[in-house]
């Protein structure tokens, strides 16, 4: 799959599946990095945690049946919303506190509201994905507050590379930036 050589691009390798004998469903997890006109951007790479697959981005399969997003390349987007927002997120660590930080991915098909935010335990989300570290296996827990912090990292480093042009509306595009998903384990 092609790396965009300009503008902020994150890009995820899934590596494995993986299911804790406690629940019901396999997990996802990969690296990711994050570049800037086709370099690495250093401290900004780690692990992602998502749901099993294989991806999908229909209501019939992907949601109804709880799968991560297939893999591709999709645009990213300024979030706000009840839960989730790219901007004015509460400056507590604690997993209650609303509104966490997050970003939109923009052509999921008929999947709705995808985002990258903050995970905790196991994987917390259907279909988004959750910045993370330090899981090497099923039993591996992620940490909101490593997780909260990793994706404040990567909006600050969004908003510093993009400047001015970086949007302050929900829904909005932000200018050159995209995530790159690939693998389906």
């Amino acid at each position: 799959m092609a790396i965009p050589s300009t503008g902020f691009v994150i890009h995820l390798r899934r590596l494995r599946q993986e299911k804790r004998a406690s629940k019901s469903y396999p997990r996802t997890v990969g690296q990711y990095r994050c570049l800037w006109n086709g370099a690495a951007i250093a401290g900004l790479e780690g692990q992602i945690v998502e749901r099993g697959g294989p991806g999908d981005n229909t209501d019939e399969i992907g949601d109804a049946k709880d799968r991560r997003i297939a893999q591709g390349t999709y645009p990213l987007a300024f979030q706000r919303g009840p839960k989730y927002t790219t901007k004015g997120y509460s400056s507590s660590s604690s997993h209650t506190a609303l509104k966490r930080p997050g970003i939109l991915l923009l052509n999921t098909g008929e999947r709705e509201a995808i985002l990258i935010h903050p995970g905790m335990d196991y994987v917390w989300s259907v279909g988004c994905l959750n910045p993370c570290s330090g899981l090497t296996n099923a039993g591996s827990v992620v940490n909101f507050a490593d997780s909260r912090r990793r994706v404040i990292a990567i909006i600050e480093a969004m908003k510093a590379k993009i400047g001015s042009s970086f949007p302050n509306s929900a829904g909005a595009p932000i200018p050159g930036a995209v995530i790159v998903i690939e693998g389906e384990p």
